[in-house]
């Protein structure tokens, strides 16, 4: 289990480091002859993108290690780019590599807490679930709710800039069917980015949205695989999960 926890480890690292600088045109479109309405227009949109970036993956299923009700899996979120920043960098699809841990508590509460990696970026992320229903039954759902936020820092060739995202997310998973789970989420998502380089320091983007999830885990040996797609914004996130454990 061990040997193949470190080998996905390498996999992320080594994908996220062929992937060249995305935020080459950050300053440019935040010079001072910008005006400040254009200016609040590029952060309010890039706000969106960023959001998509940090939430990748955040419902879904990780396997116990045997730990202490640890829980761990590894993703990588592909997320579609649409704000004028982001596409006149040249970046369509950022992958961001992602650790997923849970620690499972008394009273159906899990303890979350998040690690992303990638484009001179880091996400940190730490929220809870609280688990309204467990059912009995193939045709009905467990019911859960949860809290996450996140925090992004990226320095990237002179173009720095802050985010940070508060997600609530309400999750219906089928987890009474043998060998896979179907899961479906709703969720609400704010987002706040604050420029740390350019002339445009004094503005903040913002950005909120309701989102929806749909996805499916399977579980084969001590293998378990997570896919999911996410909307906020109508922006796509696609996630892919792989964890070892029971």
């Amino acid at each position: 289990m061990r040997k193949i926890i470190i080998v996905l480890i390498l996999f992320f690292t080594m994908s996220v480091a062929s992937f060249a600088s995305s935020f080459d045109a950050f300053n440019s479109f935040l010079q001072a002859s910008v005006p400040d309405a254009d200016a609040q227009r590029y952060l309010d949109n890039l706000s969106s993108d960023m959001g998509s970036v940090m939430l990748g993956g955040n419902i879904g299923v990780s396997a116990s290690l045997g730990l202490s009700n640890i829980r761990f899996n590894l993703k990588i979120s592909g997320t579609q780019m649409n704000s004028e920043i982001m596409r006149a960098s040249g970046s369509d699809m950022l992958y961001m590599p992602i650790l997923h841990a849970e620690f499972g508590l008394p009273y159906r509460i899990d303890l979350i807490g998040r690690y992303g990696f990638g484009y001179d970026s880091n996400i940190y992320g730490i929220g809870a679930r609280y688990g309204l229903y467990e059912s009995q039954l193939i045709v009905l759902p467990s019911i859960s709710v949860q809290g996450l936020y996140s925090m992004m820092t990226t320095r990237s060739n002179g173009n720095d800039f802050d985010a940070n995202n508060i997600s609530l997310s309400t999750v219906a998973t089928f987890d009474q069917i043998p060998f896979v789970m179907p899961y479906a989420g709703l969720g609400w998502s704010k987002t706040s980015l604050t420029p740390k380089s350019s002339n445009k320091q004094h503005l903040t983007g913002t950005d909120s949205t309701m989102g929806y999830t749909l996805g499916i885990a399977a579980s084969f040996l001590m293998i378990n695989a997570d896919v999911s797609v996410t909307w906020y914004d109508m922006i796509p996130n696609y996630t892919l999960g792989i964890s070892a454990g029971f």
